[in-house]
């Protein structure tokens, strides 16, 4: 089965993509929730409370944790 092309050479298939990992967040501050990605280096995930821009940051470690839901301040 061959794919169409589109005009700059490339297949009409959508690109696909593989999912951003994640961290979910309560956070407390503002009785929200949010989703905090990891970062370009793949050091931390990094993100912000919502409402009030508060930071949060989640260093990566060998000996980390399996957990993927925290509650910040």
């Amino acid at each position: 089965m061959s794919h169409e092309q589109n005009v700059f050479g490339g297949s009409k298939e959508p690109a696909k993509r593989t999912p951003r990992p994640f961290l979910g967040v309560q956070f407390d501050c503002c009785r929200t929730y949010n989703r905090i990605y990891i970062n370009r280096d793949r050091t931390a995930f990094v993100g912000h409370c919502p409402k009030c821009g508060k930071q949060v940051r989640a260093e990566i470690s060998p000996d980390g944790t399996d957990t993927k839901f925290f509650s910040a301040g």
